[in-house]
């Protein structure tokens, strides 16, 4: 059953038209054009500036389309007493309903906790961060907040890693994994 997902063309269409890549994509342009229009250098100079620009921006698109893959669909799934959590390049984490413990905290709270991306995504100026994490404490964390719009996430944590989930719609989606919980695992010893 879904309970709260984004698809990932979303996710790369706000990356795509985020500041930062629009600075960078720009530059590397403005660069060749002004170089092309000095008319330093010979042709084939000014045609390698050309493609050298048209290299960097697939480059760009290219490593964006890889590692936030538009056909997937990310977000909480949850399978019987499943949860399940696509949260980048359509990895997924699994925890048992029954065995974790789950909040809905503030994004900065939760940020907090967070000591050093080890393989992922985030962007300062749309807010997303998506990918591998560690906390303080030395767990694993895996993380998929969508943008600065998101002040509040969910928080999953298991006996070995915790993930964190903010996107719009997060408060009802902690309430369905609660009336869960409390519907399947509030008998359980």
């Amino acid at each position: 059953m879904e309970i709260l997902t984004v698809q990932g063309s979303t996710l790369l269409e706000a990356q795509l038209a985020s500041p930062l890549t629009i600075v960078v994509l720009a530059g590397a342009w403005l660069v060749s054009l002004a170089y092309i229009v000095s008319k330093r250098g010979s042709a084939r100079r000014r045609i390698g500036m050309l493609l050298t620009s048209l290299a960097v921006t697939v480059i760009i698109v290219g490593a964006y389309a890889f590692t936030i893959q538009p056909g997937v669909e990310y977000g909480i799934y949850l399978e019987d007493s499943t949860i399940k959590v696509v949260f980048y390049m359509d990895r997924e984490v699994k925890y048992d309903l029954c065995q974790v413990e789950i909040g809905l905290v503030d994004r900065g709270e939760a940020l907090d906790i967070i000591k050093v991306r080890t393989n992922g995504i985030s962007d300062p100026t749309t807010g997303l961060a998506a990918g591998y994490f560690k906390t303080r404490d030395g767990m694993d964390a895996y993380m998929l907040i969508t943008g600065k719009q998101v002040q509040k996430v969910l928080v999953i944590k298991g006996s070995n890693n915790i993930t964190i989930v903010g996107m719009p719609g997060v408060e009802e989606a902690y309430s369905k994994l609660i009336d869960a919980y409390e519907a399947r695992c509030a008998s359980s010893p």
